[in-house]
């Protein structure tokens, strides 16, 4: 399929990586003071587990969602594994209860407050707790509590703002939809790209060519006719190049410097050189119609 007014063989289409490229983000996604924030909001819910506890549930439910798919580059959806999380602790809360054990707190600093837990015998889960919007609403509430920064690199929406007025500005992120769009949209960045394909959506992570392929048809572009722009050597260079795309390497402090036979088109030491790198690639194809000189 060729763009509207676009020659075969003409670039027309840049797409970007998010997490390292466009922003610089910092979470602990995981980590037992982020699920110790969402232990506190869950007892709003009925649920009294320690957060030992609710650690052990939610990174053993991730590791069986990835262990549980065929793909090569399995990607968890974080909305349903808080679905799964959930689905955990309502059945370990209705357990005790028959049991009459006593979840306890294990938090030194929440034993000061005063409270009392539901009577064991006659707990009664709030219908809250099924709530079909409570997976998304916790996906996003872990990723909120993990965050330690979250802002774009230099020069980003001034680089974004010149690329678009020529090309067709896409994202391909290893990233999930509970946590892009928003952040996104914070960083002030939404707004550039008329397409963005987050792993999370399909099961698979880069450098599995569908996801690029994915974002390809979605703006009616090809490899060929397509720049990939991102940090890591292995899903953000060798995997477009494999498909035909030319790359631009941004080498941040996150990503994998090297991959086996991952050669970019151009290094973009800072983000302002991304602009060069395309003029670069274009050049290079003979293709100067929309080139800037180099400076």
């Amino acid at each position: 399929m060729v763009a509207d007014g676009v020659p075969a063989g003409e670039i027309d289409a840049i797409l970007f990586d998010i997490n390292g490229t466009i922003l610089d983000v910092e979470t602990e996604d995981w980590g037992r003071t982020t699920l110790r924030g969402v232990n506190r909001f869950l007892r709003y819910y009925g649920v009294h587990r320690r957060t030992s506890e609710l650690v052990d549930i939610v990174r053993g439910a991730l590791r069986a969602q990835i262990e549980a798919s065929h793909e090569r580059y399995a990607e968890f959806d974080a909305v349903r594994l808080w679905a799964r999380v959930l689905q955990i602790l309502s059945e370990a809360e209705i357990e005790d209860a028959a049991e009459g054990v006593d979840a306890g707190i294990d938090d030194a600093e929440e034993m000061t407050h005063s409270r009392r837990l539901a009577d064991p015998v006659t707990v009664d889960l709030p219908k809250e707790l099924s709530d079909p919007g409570l997976p998304l609403f916790l996906a996003q509430l872990q990723r909120s509590l993990s965050r330690r920064r979250l802002r774009p690199y230099d020069r980003v929406a001034e680089v974004l703002t010149e690329l678009r007025t020529r090309y067709r500005l896409g994202i391909v992120s290893d990233a999930q939809w509970a946590y892009a769009r928003h952040e996104l949209t914070e960083s002030g960045l939404a707004g550039f790209f008329e397409i963005v394909v987050v792993s999370g959506d399909h099961g698979f992570r880069k450098p599995d060519p569908r996801l690029y392929q994915i974002a390809l048809d979605a703006l009616g572009s090809t490899p060929s006719r397509t720049i990939f722009v991102g940090n890591d050597m292995h899903r953000d260079i060798f995997g477009p190049a494999q498909m035909g795309m030319k790359t631009i390497f941004t080498p941040t402090r996150f990503g994998d410097k090297e991959f086996p036979g991952a050669v970019p088109d151009y290094v973009a030491r800072r983000f302002d050189d991304v602009v060069d790198g395309v003029a670069h690639i274009e050049r290079l194809a003979g293709l100067g119609v929309r080139a800037h000189a180099a400076n």
